[in-house]
């Protein structure tokens, strides 16, 4: 008797699914509100179907899987909400809370990773809660991780260096 493959592997076809759930999203990365809403009641209908309908419950799994890789991957695409106050290159007031200790560079430099709990930009106050990495060049007061802080400071993307050949410093940051 010779057995299928998916009984010998029974996690390769969730796998198989759920990565192409996942490429699936990410070719059809710009999808509208309402068609996210609808690939998570789809979800949630699924894992309904599982224990509900009991001869067709493995495809129901693997459509499920197929379907949680779309809805991980479109909320991990979050856009940012400092992107706008980078590329213009203002000045801003941030609330933020310091991440770890600031790492000192050789020339006195020092560099903070912080999360940003609210920017405040020509009388408004925007909620958010990303981390940024900022570099203070002089006058650093001795802070310790968890402390509040609020900075007044102009928000730069990061740069390459256009060395042929160099470290990709955008695409590692991104990656961080």
């Amino acid at each position: 008797m010779i057995k299928s493959p998916s009984c010998s592997r029974p996690l390769s076809p969730l796998l198989v699914a759920f990565i192409s759930g996942i490429l699936a999203a990410s070719w059809a990365a710009d999808l509208s509100l309402p068609l996210k809403a609808s690939l998570l009641a789809l979800f949630v209908l699924s894992l309904l179907l599982i224990f509900l309908v009991s001869r067709h419950s493995s495809a129901i799994v693997v459509f499920s899987f197929f379907l949680l890789g779309i809805i991980l991957f479109l909320n991990s695409q979050r856009e940012s909400k400092l992107a706008p106050f980078f590329q213009e290159r203002q000045r801003v007031l941030i609330e933020a809370t310091l991440l770890e200790v600031p790492k000192v560079s050789k020339d006195g430099a020092s560099r903070l990773n912080l999360m940003v709990n609210k920017l405040f930009h020509e009388d408004t106050c925007i909620d958010i809660h990303e981390k940024i990495r900022v570099t203070v060049y002089k006058n650093m007061p001795a802070v310790l991780p968890g402390q509040k802080l609020i900075l007044a400071l102009r928000l730069s993307p990061f740069r390459n260096f256009n060395n042929p050949g160099g470290h990709d410093f955008v695409g590692f940051m991104l990656r961080e």
